[in-house]
Order: structure tokens, then sequence, then C-alpha cells
């Protein structure tokens, strides 16, 4: 089934600290074009710069790639009104999303009518802060066995960091992978979007990199101006090596392959970065 043309486009954040201090002291926000494999974004903020696609530009023809810490109301909006399209991580909490006649629905009830090792489509709709209705798609399948345990591990474990008992709604979705996508059907079929989202490791790839090649968390800086300089710099140096490098990586976040259409066919596009 053919795509189209995109822009293929991943955006994700990064804390980085300065030494003897606890917590985050800045936080590096990330943009990169992977049909040019260019960096078309980086904006050093401090702690409180949060993550969201309001910050970056999008225009027509692009398919941003996010996980779920962008999967706020505000940013998909601008997104949407932008005419770019998003694939983008979410859980069953955060986003409240509707079916086609305006009704709440219900994630976990969907997940549960798929069946092993298939891509599930849902039509929904979500409302912006504006109120505005959107449509989009929920594309999930199902996780291996292995995959699955290793989420509840990882969930439980952020549950009792934070003094608080898992939620058993959290446990259930953690056997399933899922995404919202705006992407039509006719343009993407729900295999294509799950093989789409895992170019998404691509930039996490990175910032490990950065942190365990480069050294990215040792800031020779206490002084938050030449703490921000020094950064700028390291990353200056780190992208030109990557643009060098171009590495990729395949990684399937739900363990398996999934039986259906994945070949995809993702023209560069003529924009500029």
């Amino acid at each position: 089934m053919p795509t189209g043309a995109f822009r293929l486009r991943i955006v994700d954040a990064t804390t980085v600290n300065r030494p003897g201090t606890h917590g985050t002291d800045f936080r590096i926000h990330v943009g990169m074009n992977l049909t040019s494999a260019q960096i078309d974004h980086v904006e050093i903020t401090d702690a409180k710069g949060g993550e969201t696609l309001n910050r970056f530009t999008f225009v027509p023809g692009d398919l941003v790639l996010a996980d779920r810490g962008y999967a706020h109301r505000n940013g998909l909006e601008s997104v949407a009104r932008a005419g770019a399209n998003f694939i983008v991580r979410t859980n069953w909490q955060n986003l409240p999303l509707e079916s086609p006649d305006g009704s709440p629905f219900d994630i976990l009830s969907a997940l549960r009518s798929l069946g092993e090792a298939e891509a599930g489509d849902f039509a929904v709709q979500f409302r912006g802060p504006t109120g505005k209705s959107f449509p989009a798609r929920l594309v999930a399948t199902r996780r291996s066995e292995p995959a699955a345990a290793k989420t509840r591990k990882d969930a439980t474990y952020e549950s009792k960091k934070k003094g608080r008992l898992v939620d058993a709604r959290t446990l259930e979705s953690a056997g399933f992978f899922y995404v919202l996508t705006n992407v039509p059907t006719e343009q993407l079929a729900a295999t294509q979007v799950l093989e789409l989202y895992r170019f998404r490791w691509q930039i996490e790839m990175n910032f490990k990199d950065l942190k365990s090649v480069l050294d990215l968390n040792n800031i020779p800086a206490k002084d938050p101006a030449l703490a921000r300089s020094w950064l700028y710099a390291k990353l200056l140096g780190a992208f030109l090596i990557d643009d060098l490098t171009s590495r990729y990586v395949s990684f399937s976040p739900w363990g398996y392959k999934i039986q259906g259409p994945t070949d995809l066919d993702l023209e560069a596009s003529s924009h500029s970065p």
C-alpha cells in the first residue's frame, strides 16, 4: 500500500545535570528529520521546560513520531491545525478519547478485543483545548509475554518509587502497545503505523550515545550561562558526528513481527528544516 510523501520527523527530550546537583538542571529538546537524517530543532531549557509538540514547527507533509510524554491535547491540536500528521504513543488515562459519535471511548475494552499478533485499528476523536474535535485512530497490538512482563515490572517500580500502588488498569494495558495517529487509513495501514513508530527509537539511541560516549552529563561549569554554552558546543559536535555516521536502529517495542503489510514508501520532502 503506498503511503504517499511524508517528511518523517522525530521529537524527544532528555535531561542533564551539573556536577553535585540532584534532579534536573537542563532539558534538551531535539527534533530530527529522519527523511534527510538531519537535526532540525535544538532547544535547551531549565527543568520547567516541559515536553510539548508546541515547541516545534510543523507544515503539511510532516509526520511526527513522539513518545507518550507528548500525548497532550494542545500539542496534538497544534499539529493537526498545521495540516501535519502525528503518530504518538499514549496511555489509557492521560488523553481522553471519544468515539466518532462523541461518546466516551473505552481504550481497555477495545484492547481486549484484539487477537494474537494482529494490529487493531479503532476510529476515535479527541478534543483540543478549544473544544474542537479532531478525527484520529487508535492503532494497537498485543505485546509478547516477555515484553508485557517487562512493562508491568517497570510500571510497578515507578509506582513504588512514587509511594503508591500501581493501578490494575495500568498492569492490564501493559499487555498492549498502542499509538494515536491522525493519518487516514488509506494512507497508512495499521501495521504500517506500528512499523513507522519503531523509527522513534533512533533518537533515544542518540541520547544514550550523548551521555555514555560523549559524556554529556559531565558538565564542567556550575554557572548556568556557561553550562548552556558548553552544552550547545557539545551538541554541535555530536550532531556533526551523527550526520557523518547516519546510523539507524531497528527495534520492535511489542516484541515480535506483526502479520500484515509493512512496506513503506516514504519520499523525501522539499521542505527545508
